[in-house]
């Protein structure tokens, strides 16, 4: 069992290891928040055609009907020269291409948006340059630009984060970042034997807050906090299916999403911050398997700026400028 959130509470305090706090917790609480009725899906727009493997996808929390969306490659334009994100509205309609200056991402694969820093009251995109499929990487990035009113054409970066594993290197997609600055990164494991196979379970690391250092001459080491076995949860499942390609949290942060290829699961955090095993997640009380109008690649995912809705698109437009990524859309009916 392990420690989840990097806040105050009650029963742990401020200056307690993750790993004390949770021996010393109860296995699990009851839920915090309740899980929606996600059954309402419909497509609501598209990307532009130029978009090409669309990796990440979020809401604005401060301005109403805008969404940023990234690819794997990080080109945003219809030239494919730039780097950095796009900017639409829910349709997919008004695209703004921005690029970051001096930006040149590796596998950049998921994209969040969240509190610039523990102190300030200003919202960032996290652009995370976290893929590695050949695990091979000493260390990743994850790029933060300020979020404004009005994007100029190109913009400069407000920080950049090295990460390192404190184990191996490691094969992501996806990333949130909780209410306190805290950043969180589930890993892809899986192996190749005569095809893709069900490896270890994911591993979920996190950054708190207090120790993120954008100055910093060396990347700051991630704590792996827990273990997610799909392969236990979901036993009927494919290999590629048990393969998470991106999540979010909740803009409270009680409710943590995340998709894969055969729909999304959304996992309700405690008070306490506290996760048992996998096998003792309660389906309906704890978690929920969310069923999806499944894409071929789906590889983003985002909730509203509500948590009433969620936003999901596929990586693959099969082939540059001829048919739009959709962006397809939930609502919460209860």
């Amino acid at each position: 069992m392990n420690r989840m959130r990097g806040v105050k509470d009650k029963r742990c305090g401020f200056g307690v290891s993750g790993l004390l706090c949770a021996l010393v917790m109860p296995l699990w609480t009851m839920a915090a928040a309740p899980l929606c009725d996600w059954r309402e899906i419909s497509a609501v727009g598209a990307l532009p055609g130029y978009v090409n493997e669309a990796s990440g996808i979020a809401a604005s929390r401060r301005y109403p009907d805008r969404l940023y969306h990234v690819s794997d490659s990080g080109e945003i334009d219809p030239e494919g020269k730039s780097r950095g994100f796009l900017q639409t509205d829910p349709t997919g309609a008004d695209a703004r291409p921005v690029a970051i200056d001096g930006y040149a991402p590796r596998d950049l694969e998921d994209l969040a948006v969240g509190r610039c820093d523990r102190d300030g009251a200003d919202d960032c995109l996290y652009l995370a340059d976290i893929g590695d499929n050949a695990r091979r990487r000493d260390e990743v990035t994850i790029t933060l630009v300020r979020e404004q009113a009005e994007f100029a054409a190109r913009v400069p970066k407000f920080a950049t984060l090295r990460l390192r594993y404190p184990d191996a290197p490691r094969d992501a997609e996806s990333l949130a970042v909780q209410p306190d600055g805290s950043i969180l990164i589930l890993t892809k494991e899986y192996r190749f034997d005569g095809g893709l196979r069900a490896g270890d379970p994911a591993r979920l690391y996190r950054l708190p807050a207090a120790r993120r250092q954008p100055a910093a001459t060396a990347p700051a080491l991630l704590e792996h906090v827990a273990d997610f076995d799909f392969a236990a949860l979901r036993p009927d499942s494919s290999a590629r299916a048990l393969i998470a390609t991106a999540m979010d949290l909740s803009p409270d942060g009680e409710r943590l999403l995340m998709l894969f290829y055969d729909g999304a699961i959304e996992l309700v955090l405690d008070a306490g911050g506290a996760l048992p095993a996998t096998t003792q997640w309660q389906q309906g009380v704890t978690f929920q398997r969310i069923p999806l109008r499944n894409q071929l690649q789906q590889e983003g995912i985002g909730y509203g700026p509500d948590g009433r809705s969620l936003f999901y698109t596929t990586e693959r437009p099969f082939g540059r400028g001829e048919t739009p990524t959709p962006i397809l859309r939930a609502a919460c009916r209860q």
